[in-house]
């Protein structure tokens, strides 16, 4: 905008610096025609004055050379000729500024229409030009025509005689001067008119300045006060609009249930009245028989309880009129919102009459009030596998003075419904089936009764399942509830039935004989107190694993036979050991056990063994002695296998007399063998025979040797 603006101005400025310029040609081209007139009307007089003169100096100039005068006549026709040309050529020059101006003018107003941005007066400063120049063009065609006239008189001087062109001669150092004089006269009236063109020019911008200064002030006086002539009218307009809301109601007007928007006072009170005269309120609540709701309870008629208003309905309507806001119009009509009134008028009935007809309702007689029940949580289900919440029982027991009280409101209110449930007549359960007393118990229990753990107790399937925790798991008042000391008992129960360590095994020697040997450090041990608490904070968890109980104590083969086919068998009757492996000797050696003729702590116990760990390079050490090995495998406390280098007989009855301190001395090789076979838990079973199965052999033998003796002697 403000571009445009400064182009207008440049455009008018423009305009203005033309209009001058034409001013000042037209001025100019006045002049030169006023000049070329009087030059003309001096020839003539001076035409005539050389004709007189010639007339009485004829016969003194008659004797000049004819030549002579015809080539200076043309000197003079030439000059002539030149200085026509050159004015012609200055009128040429004037046209083609004029042309120029026109095209300047004419590519400014096509300018001015693309813009859209000129006033009136810059077209009529156009139209001004355009005329300027037509004048101009119209001065300068007279211009040519004195030319033409003067060219035309030239014409005629040559025809003159040779008096004539010798008074030419004499007359043209005059004429010359005449047209110097004429030429600065010229270049002054140049300068004039240049100078008159500047102040021409100054002025106009003057103008234009004040013009623009005023227009400014102009804009900043109608500006505003078109601005407060719009809010003027479209206040009063406005104004206009919400006046004739002083006798209707507004938009979005409701009155006791009643639209009433665009009522007026007359009508909103017939209404009214007519609403009262057809009153009637549905009561609705709980079927009394299956409980549903939104049941009709009954109906109150304004007969029936001879409902009428205490005061006069146009009052209060009238009132209510008057209190509205009429300003407020357009946002109520404009707006959704409804806006709803109760008239502050008493409505009065006969409370006993209500009274009597809520009591004859079938939903009011007392055999037909059900109390409510609180939510609760079942006995365990054998159907459900748990425990069950059971859903409260809504009833239908009330308070009917609370209902009357209720009701009352709703007839002053002139309410057309009302539901006792919605106004929470009835008596509520304390517990619903949603409460966290009753859903977190219930999650807990179910949750614990989920759990299943499978065991694999020394090879035999115990499944602890809903079976067992229905009777582990009770549902008191605090909540569920897991007896610890049942799964202790259940714990117990599993280890004594299973459990071998501690327990005497029967085991059949490689001699065939059957024997019963007390368990030593060796079976399977359950670890009770651990697994009880590990089975505890399962059934906590609700899980269902497959697992073994923690044991203290394992063996080397599961079940009630644990002993396996991979064995160490240590024969301490006859001081002979048998490596077993998968059921056969691999290797057999004689030892020598603990010494029976020394304290009862040298004796090798016997029993069922597993070896606690083996090393080599030990050193035993006891009360009074230190002894270095070179293989060392314990199985029984302190009691264990070795290697006795400083021993050089093995077997037979040395161990009775001259035995070792309980544990079972061994060959180096011996021992290096037997040590490779060696793993923790590995089976070891010491035995006495309490009748030696070789007895009778034994005995055979030293008959036949005392019988050899005697042959010999």
């Amino acid at each position: 905008m403000g571009v445009n603006r400064k182009r207008n101005l440049e455009n008018k400025n423009e305009g203005s610096h033309r209009k001058n310029k034409k001013a000042y040609n037209r001025n100019e081209t006045r002049e030169n025609s006023e000049k070329a007139e009087r030059r003309s009307k001096e020839q003539k007089n001076n035409t005539e004055n050389i004709n007189i003169d010639a007339e009485t100096k004829e016969e003194i100039i008659a004797s000049q050379d004819k030549s002579m005068e015809y080539e200076k006549t043309n000197i003079m026709k030439r000059k002539n000729i030149v200085e026509t040309k050159e004015e012609k050529a200055l009128n040429k020059e004037e046209i083609t500024e004029t042309k120029e101006a026109k095209t300047v003018s004419k590519e400014k107003i096509a300018e001015t229409k693309e813009e859209k941005a000129l006033n009136k007066e810059e077209i009529t400063e156009t139209k001004e030009a355009k005329t300027v120049n037509k004048e101009e063009i119209a001065e300068t065609k007279e211009v040519k025509t004195v030319n033409e006239e003067e060219i035309a008189e030239t014409k005629e001087d040559k025809t003159g005689n040779k008096e004539e062109n010798k008074r030419k001669e004499k007359t043209k150092t005059e004429y010359n001067c005449e047209i110097t004089g004429r030429k600065t006269e010229t270049a002054d009236n140049k300068v004039e008119n240049t100078q008159s063109k500047k102040e021409i020019i100054e002025d106009k911008e003057m103008g234009t300045e004040e013009k623009r200064k005023s227009a400014k002030k102009t804009r900043k006086i109608l500006i505003p006060i078109g601005i407060f002539m719009f809010f003027l009218v479209c206040c009063c307009t406005y104004v206009a609009i919400a006046l004739p809301y002083q006798n209707k109601f507004l938009p979005g007007t409701w009155i006791n249930g009643i639209e009433c928007s665009e009522l007026e006072e007359a009508q909103v009170v017939e209404l009214i009245e007519n609403r009262l005269k057809t009153y009637c309120l549905e009561v609705t609540g709980r079927n009394y028989s299956d409980g549903t709701t939104e049941t009709l309870l009954g109906r109150i008629t304004a007969e029936d309880i001879q409902l009428t208003y205490s005061e006069n309905s146009q009052d209060a309507v009238n009132a209510l009129l008057n209190g509205q806001n009429i300003l407020t119009w357009a946002y109520r009509k404009l707006s959704d919102n409804t806006y709803n009134f109760q008239l502050a008028q008493d409505v009065s009935y006969d409370e006993e009459l209500l009274k009597k007809i809520v009591s004859r309702w079938e939903a009011c007689q007392t055999g037909n009030m059900v109390a409510p029940q609180d939510a609760h949580i079942s006995d365990y289900s054998e159907k459900y596998g748990g425990y069950q919440i059971i859903p409260e029982v809504e009833g239908t027991k009330f308070d009917i003075e609370q209902l009357l009280e209720l009701l009352d409101v709703a007839i002053i209110s002139q309410e057309a419904s009302f539901d006792l449930d919605e106004e929470n007549c009835y008596e509520e359960p304390l517990v619903r089936k949603e409460d966290e007393v009753l859903t977190e118990p219930v999650e807990t229990v179910n949750k614990w009764l989920g759990a299943e753990i499978t065991y694999d107790w020394n090879d035999t399937e115990i499944i602890v399942g809903k079976e067992l925790l229905r009777e582990w798991i009770s549902m008191e008042k605090s909540g569920p509830v897991l007896d610890e000391d049942a799964v202790a008992a259940f714990v117990e129960e599993q280890a004594k039935e299973y459990d071998t360590y501690g327990k005497r095994r029967n085991f059949i020697t490689t001699l065939g004989v059957e024997l019963s040997l007390p368990s030593g450090y060796y079976g399977w041990l359950t670890d009770k107190e651990a697994e009880t608490k590990e089975l505890t904070e399962l059934i906590y968890q609700g899980k269902v694993v497959s697992r073994e109980p923690i044991y203290a104590s394992t063996a080397r083969q599961k079940g009630m036979s644990d002993i396996g086919s991979s064995y160490v068998e240590v024969d301490l009757t006859h001081q002979h050991l048998y490596l077993y492996e998968g059921g056969s000797v691999v290797f057999e050696t004689d030892f020598v056990s603990g010494s029976m003729s020394s304290t009862p702590d040298c004796v090798t116990p016997e029993g069922v063994f597993g070896i606690s760990y083996k090393t080599t390079n030990a050193v035993l050490r006891g009360a009074n002695y230190v002894t270095p090995v070179n293989y060392w495998m314990p199985f029984y406390g302190n009691f264990g296998m070795h290697d006795a280098t400083w021993r050089n007989e093995f077997g037979g009855q040395i161990y009775i007399e001259n035995g070792s301190h309980g544990c079972v001395n061994l060959p180096l090789d011996a021992a290096a063998a037997i040590y490779e076979h060696m793993s923790t838990g590995f089976p070891v079973i010491c035995y006495y025979y309490q009748v030696d199965p070789l007895a009778d052999q034994n005995a055979d033998e030293e008959w036949e040797n005392e019988d050899e003796d005697d042959d010999e002697e």
